[in-house]
């Protein structure tokens, strides 16, 4: 069977089907809000030129033709308009379930929660293989991805190393502590960050209206006496268990309004308040599914 291209005008369709594989079906207003020409889309910069205000909602095309083998479709639109779909670039927008589950999983990595086991499988990767080599750079932002926490060895036991690897991914988000800052014990500190005492599990900046997405912690110096040791717990894993073990104080925490601030002064001085409207009339949700 040769390539399938069809009309189906009573839907509102372009049917499209290649040898050996299901059906695909377009929407004519998708398929004329996505041209790909000159005129309607800009290639360097991958953004679309048509105006939804110059969009005719109920446009049809007059007929589809085929080009370049058979690797381009064109659709003549009832103003005249050509528009070119190749295959190959209709295929990956598909509107079937396998499409999207393809798609999610190459643009969306699936999350993998982790309890007390994960010390056993905490993803290891050396500091100057990940600074240096691209393919261990995929490998640590692909499982930094997936379980939200990685570790990197042997970084140069000095300050900027923070800096350095930041700039290899991205760049540096700026907070009222400056762009990176030093965590260490001092006199009359402003949070109990730079005191010796015992920080129970928590979740840094969720005071921000943009949060951090990525947070990196550099140990430049271990305390030798006792404590100094580092917990963390992934915050999804233990809200997925707390609404199938006590789904009624998991309402609580889901429809409970709840507000985060930060007072003090270190760079610069700073009150910070997040109020509970920012998550949603139903309060702040604490897990959703992913």
């Amino acid at each position: 069977m040769s390539l399938k291209v069809e009309l189906k005008d009573e839907a509102g369709m372009l049917l499209v089907q290649t040898p050996g594989e299901d059906e695909l079906l377009f929407p004519y207003v998708w398929l004329r809000d996505n041209c790909q020409c000159s005129k309607c889309f800009y290639p360097v910069s991958q953004a679309r030129i048509l105006l939804l205000a110059d969009l005719k909602l109920d446009d049809k095309p007059k007929h589809v033709e085929l080009e370049n083998n058979g690797e381009i479709v064109y659709l003549v639109w009832s103003d005249g308009h050509r528009s070119p779909y190749p295959i190959s670039w209709l295929k990956e927008r598909a509107f079937t379930e396998s499409a999207k589950q393809k798609r999610s999983k190459v643009y969306r990595r699936t999350k993998k929660l982790w309890g007390s086991e994960f010390k056993d499988i905490l993803p290891k990767f050396d500091f100057e293989k990940v600074q240096k080599d691209d393919k261990e750079f995929y490998k640590w932002m692909k499982n930094l991805e997936e379980y939200g926490f990685v570790l990197l060895r042997n970084a140069a036991r000095e300050t900027g190393q923070v800096k350095k690897m930041g700039e290899r991914v991205a760049y540096l988000k700026n907070t009222h502590y400056g762009e990176t800052f030093t965590v260490q014990c001092k006199q009359d500190a402003n949070n109990l960050a730079f005191t010796g005492l015992k920080l129970g599990l928590h979740t840094d900046l969720a005071y921000y209206h943009y949060g951090p997405g990525i947070q990196m912690l550099h140990c430049i110096e271990q305390y030798e006496g006792e404590g100094g040791e580092n917990d963390f717990s992934d915050g999804f894993y233990v809200a997925q268990l707390t609404k199938e073990r006590s789904p009624e104080e998991y309402k609580t925490l889901e429809t409970t309004p709840i507000d985060f601030w930060d007072v003090g002064e270190d760079v610069i001085k700073f009150h910070k308040v997040i109020p509970n409207y920012m998550f949603g009339k139903s309060g702040f949700k604490v897990f959703t599914k992913m």
